[in-house]
C-alpha cells in the first residue's frame, strides 16, 4: 500500500493522469498488489482483481466469490503468498501455493486472477 500511495503522489505532483488500472498492466506492480490484499485478507480488491466469474468447483459471480474466499485464500495460502514467487507459463503467471495453483492473465489489458486449480 505504502508503494502504490507513493506512486499516486508522484503521479500528482508530475500533472499526470493515470488510473490505478492501467498501472496494473505491469505484472510486478499487478502481483504485488493482488499478494498484498491476499495477505491483509482485503476480499473486495481481490475481488475486483479477479476474472468473474471465477470458476472453484462452481462459476462463481462477485458475491460467491466473497463468500467462498476463506476457502480460496485461507490462512495457508495467505502464508504462501507473502513469499510466493510467480512463475512465467507463456503468457500467463502461476503461483504454486499447495494444495492449488493460481493462474493469472491479461483480460482487456489488466492483469486478473483468471482460476485456481487443485494441485493433488
Amino acid at each position: 500500500m505504502k508503494y502504490l500511495r507513493r506512486l499516486a503522489a508522484s503521479i500528482v505532483l508530475l500533472g499526470a493522469s493515470v488510473s490505478f488500472a492501467g498501472e496494473l498492466s505491469s505484472f510486478p506492480v499487478f502481483w504485488n498488489a493482488y499478494r498484498e490484499y491476499v495477505v491483509k485478507q482485503n476480499r473486495e480488491m481481490v475481488a475486483n482483481l479477479t476474472h468473474l466469474p471465477f470458476y472453484f468447483g462452481a462459476s462463481l459471480d462477485r458475491g460467491k466469490f466473497l463468500k467462498a474466499y476463506p476457502q480460496i485464500f485461507g490462512p495457508k495460502i495467505q502464508k504462501c503468498f507473502q513469499e510466493a514467487k510467480p512463475t512465467a507459463d507463456g503468457e500467463f503467471f502461476m503461483v504454486f501455493c499447495s494444495p492449488l495453483s493460481f493462474r493469472f492473465g491479461k483480460v482487456e489489458g489488466h492483469w486478473l486472477l483468471l482460476e485456481a486449480a487443485d494441485m493433488d
